[in-house]
């Protein structure tokens, strides 16, 4: 829209120089055109009058008028635009769809709302451990404050390598026969048939000898959840992944601005010591675009100010006559 104004502006002022001297000097012939005739169509002498007759007054006015913005400006401590807090006020009121997405969310756990999160790392065995990390920082109190669900990424399929490889060797310390052994004699004891228990008994057996942990290479064997989470290249190509995708699940929308700007805030903190890791999606895009409006408008403001000064100064070049105007 910024880029769309400003061009707009230029081309007006292109017209102005070329396009309008044309049009004066075609309908220049036609009689009975009152805009045509010379002169003024406002006559301001009487304004002009009683500036000229009472200029130092209204040149301290001025200044005071100026001086007072400024001042309160500095001192006002709160944003001096302030933003609409409601996300809904650029949607027509009532809204039947808007009112049900709020519901939505308390009646059905799958439309919570979402927010996405890209990891990306050096290697696989790094990328799986920043993904808890991720995980692990997104579960604690203050989370669940701000709304925060749960978490669904490439932590959630695969376990921890610096986790995983302790709990086989405290798995493997235990004597599976004697567990097998135990587990008999209480069949035996009971009133169940040891035939029909025998899947559970190899299950046990299987358990507590463990193989080596499942990563990302034995995920993409599984293209139906490794593309859940995992970039399209590596899914199809086989490709060692770099980089990661996780949902973030919210308890409901955010209906204002402070609730969305407190849930964005929270998250990237306790993300903050990992650096691979980049929160995205509609309400983040929403919430930096405002930050860097509010960021860039009085730089913006006080640019064109600048801009209008200048070109006051080269047409009246007197100081006073600057003032005035």
């Amino acid at each position: 829209f910024a880029w769309l104004s400003g061009l707009g502006l230029a081309l007006s002022m292109i017209a102005s120089l070329t396009v309008l001297p044309a049009l004066l000097v075609t309908l220049e012939p036609v009689a009975g055109q009152s805009w045509m005739k010379p002169g003024m169509r406002l006559h301001l002498e009487s304004v002009v009058n009683f500036v000229d007759r009472r200029r130092r007054v209204l040149i301290v006015v001025i200044i005071v008028i100026w001086g007072s913005a400024f001042l309160a400006i500095l001192t006002h401590g709160q944003p001096v635009v302030p933003f609409a807090t409601d996300l809904r006020a650029m949607h027509p009121q009532p809204n039947a769809a808007l009112n049900l997405q709020e519901q939505l969310p308390e009646r059905f756990r799958s439309a919570e709302s979402v927010m996405l999160l890209r990891v990306q790392s050096q290697s696989p065995q790094e990328l799986l451990r920043d993904c808890h990390a991720v995980n692990t920082a997104l579960r604690d109190s203050a989370m669940r404050a701000v709304g925060v669900r749960g978490v669904f990424s490439l932590a959630t399929l695969l376990p921890n390598p610096d986790t995983s490889n302790s709990r086989i060797r405290q798995i493997r310390a235990v004597d599976v026969s004697t567990v097998l052994a135990s587990f008999d004699n209480a069949v035996q004891e009971s009133v169940f048939d040891s035939a029909a228990l025998q899947p559970s008994r190899e299950f046990l057996a299987q358990l507590l000898q463990p193989a080596s942990p499942p990563g990302i290479y034995d995920l993409l064997r599984v293209p139906e959840l490794a593309s859940m989470v995992l970039p399209r290249d590596a899914v199809t190509l086989n490709q060692p992944p770099s980089e990661s995708l996780a949902v973030i699940f919210l308890d409901k929308p955010r209906r204002s601005t402070s609730e969305r700007d407190q849930t964005i805030q929270t998250i990237r903190h306790a993300l903050r010591n990992i650096p691979g890791a980049t929160l995205t999606g509609l309400e983040v895009i929403g919430h930096d675009t405002q930050a860097s409006i509010r960021r860039e408008l009085y730089l913006m403001a006080g640019v064109a100010v600048v801009a209008v000064l200048a070109l006051i100064v080269l047409f009246y070049r007197h100081p006073r006559d600057v003032l005035l105007v």
